[in-house]
């Protein structure tokens, strides 16, 4: 028989989601910062321009990573609250 603490299960999968809306927000804004770079560069410079998206690759990277660890929490403390198992006290 599994035991499943229903609370515990709605602020883990709460906790999964806010990860997931603090990651697409500081994409997008990692993704302006990028426009951004690149438009102020108003003489095209190839070197430029890939250094610059080089860097944001770099700093994506760092974000998913750290993304996934949040992820990665929320969903085992959703697996250790699911896979208690009851114990009754007294056994026949």
């Amino acid at each position: 028989m599994i035991w499943i603490d229903w609370e515990q299960h709605k602020k883990n999968l709460a906790m999964e989601r806010k990860a997931w809306e603090e990651f697409a927000i500081k994409k997008k804004l990692l993704d302006e910062e990028l426009k951004k770079k690149i438009r102020r560069l108003k003489i095209k410079k190839e070197i430029a321009i890939a250094k610059i998206e080089k860097e944001y690759k770099k700093e994506l990277k760092k974000l998913e990573k750290k993304h996934f660890r949040e992820v990665k929490k929320a969903y085992t403390k959703y697996k250790r609250t699911t896979e208690r198992k009851f114990k009754p006290s007294v056994r026949i």
